[in-house]
Order: C-alpha cells, then structure tokens, then sequence
C-alpha cells in the first residue's frame, strides 16, 4: 500500500478510435447541399456528392456509426489538463488500454503525464506574462506618441486557462494498429505508438568501468575505477519472465531488452545507492562472437551457446546507453583469463 501511494496518481488508459468511412462522406454531401440550395454559388459537386455516394453504396452494407459514451474524467496524454471532449456526431471507439506497468507505464506514460502538465502550466503563464507585457510597451509608447490606447477587439486573444493551452511539444502522434488472430478463433489487437522522448544531458563525470561478461547462464559484471580497483562485482538480474523456460529453443526478443535494461540499470546515473548523482559508468561489453565458433560434444551447452543473441544484446546496447546520458558502450575481446562462472579461458 504504501509502494502505492508513492506512486501518486492511478491512471486507466483508454484509446479513442475515430471511425471515417463512406457514411461520414454522404452525412458530409447532406450538409453541403443543403448549404448549396440557400447559397446559388455553391459549387455543383456539391449537390452531386450524394448521388455518387448512392451510385458506389449500392448493394453494400451501409457501415455502422459508433456513438461514444464519454464519462467526465477522461484528459488527453499530451495534454493532462485539458478534458477530452469529441467533436459532437463524431463516430468513435473507446477501447480499454492494457499496458505493461513495470515498462510501458513507469518509464514512458508517467513521464509524460507529469512533463506535460508542467509545460501547459508554465507555457500558459509564460505566454499570458510575455503577452502583458507586450501590451504594457505599446500603451507606453502610444501615449508618449500622443496617440490612443489601443482598443479592446484589437489585443490578441490568449488561452482562457491552462485548459486551453496546447505545448508545440507532443511526445505521442501517430499510432499503428494491428491484430492477430488468435487459436481460438478471436482477435488480439496492439497498438504501437511510437514516443518522441527527450534525449536527457550527458553525464558530466564518468568514474568508474563496468564490464560485463557472458557466460552459459547468463552475464556477470565487474565495476572498477580508473587505477584498476575493483569496486563491485556481481550477476546481472533479469526478471524470471524473460528467461527461457524449460524446452525452449531459443529466447525471446523479450530476453534481449530486459538484459540490457538490467545493464544500463547499474551504470546509470542515481540507480544505485553506490553511485553518486551526475555521475556514471562507462559500460565494456565483452565480445563473445568467438564463443559461436566452438563446438563441444554436449548438444546442450551447443544449443544455449548458439541461441543466445549475443550481438543482439550488443545492438541494442549500443543505441539504448546514449538515451540514458552514458557514452556509447565498447565491445571488446578481453584478455585471456579463465571466468569463475563458465570456466572457459577467454
């Protein structure tokens, strides 16, 4: 409970879906060619739009129009303080949004909620400030003129609350549905939102080198300073859920990024109780490519040496350390010297 708590706000998420189709284009034709009777300069395609509309339609079902039943209580993303209000005779869908909590909502929708509703608070203020201002200069300088103040209908119109003020800046725009059919004949649906996320400043001191070692269970690592003195050594953790079960054949794409997230876990700044704030690791990340060009008698050892994604892992490493402020990782073959884990003179 108290874990809860600290969290703050329990947010639910709902995709909104807005269904265009053939229907939205004849409500449209309707309208305008009511326009066009009392308007002799409308344009005929115009009063042609629903004839045509008739034309492709016939023999097709007419599509079904979705009314959205909108409960107060629902904010835009980008926009935490403004209300989300749809346009009236809008066809819609409102679809619950399952996401991973540990993932999706702690490392990206919560930021973005609490980025954005500062923006909207400090751009209003800034925008109303600059714009009191501006006015002051003018009445100041119409008057030293001799001139009139200037007029109410002329100022500029400013957003009436933070409610109203929409941040330039917004991390979430296009998405991308897909589906898959499932073994028992339904429907699983994802939405893949892609976030444009701040890239954050880059660590001013670099203090120590974390190395990590791959060996037949997994990666070790090894912190040490810039004299050579080992400060920590230790396993890499990864959540039970990612590692591969019993009679897999291969692991998961899943595997791959939560050992790296494991890795920039111990490297990043304010992560760890033993590394100061501002301060970071450079991350070594042993080359075991060498490993794939040995065969062994045990087709076991064979089978988790060659599915293990060993420049995978490197790959994703390699562009996920420069998002967290950490120069880029270094992959190296390390000097020969037998591992306690595996065994194995590398």
């Amino acid at each position: 409970m108290a874990q809860v708590l600290q969290e703050g706000e329990i947010y639910t998420y709902v995709l909104a879906v807005v269904i265009h189709g053939e229907e939205a284009f004849a409500q449209e034709g309707s309208e305008q060619q009511d326009e066009g009777a009392a308007d002799d300069t409308s344009p005929p395609l115009a009063q042609t739009l629903p004839q045509l509309n008739d034309v492709l339609n016939r023999g097709k079902q007419r599509p079904e129009r979705f009314t959205p039943n909108v409960q107060p209580g629902l904010f835009y993303v980008n926009y935490p303080h403004t209300p989300f209000v749809p346009p009236r005779g809008t066809s819609m869908l409102l679809c619950p949004v399952e996401c991973g909590e540990h993932y999706h909502e702690h490392e990206f929708l919560r930021s973005i909620i609490d980025r954005q509703l500062q923006r909207q608070e400090t751009g209003f203020l800034a925008l109303h400030t600059q714009k009191r201002a501006t006015q002051a200069r003018k009445s100041t300088a119409r008057q030293t003129a001799g001139g009139e103040p200037p007029q109410q209908d002329e100022e500029q119109k400013l957003p009436e609350s933070k409610e109203a003020y929409f941040p330039r800046n917004a991390p979430l725009g296009s998405a991308r549905i897909i589906s898959e059919r499932t073994r028992y004949g339904y429907y699983d649906f994802y939405i893949h939102i892609p976030v444009k996320d701040e890239t954050p400043r880059l660590v001013r001191t670099i203090r120590t080198v974390l190395g990590f070692h791959e060996h037949a269970y997994g990666y070790s690592y090894a912190r040490i300073d810039f004299e050579g003195n080992v400060l920590q050594v230790g396993d890499v953790v990864i959540v039970p859920h990612a590692l591969p079960k019993a009679g897999d054949t291969s692991y998961s794409d899943n595997y791959v990024y939560e050992t790296v997230k494991a890795m920039i876990a111990l490297a990043r700044p304010g992560i760890n109780s033993d590394t100061p704030a501002n301060t970071g690791a450079i991350i070594g990340l042993e080359n075991a490519a060498w490993k794939k060009q040995r065969v062994t008698l045990s087709r076991e050892q064979n089978r988790l040496q060659f599915s293990r994604p060993s420049r995978k892992i490197a790959t994703v490493l390699g562009y996920k350390v420069p998002q967290v402020g950490l120069p880029r990782p270094l992959d190296r073959i390390v000097s020969p010297k037998q591992c306690s884990a595996c065994s194995v003179e590398t």
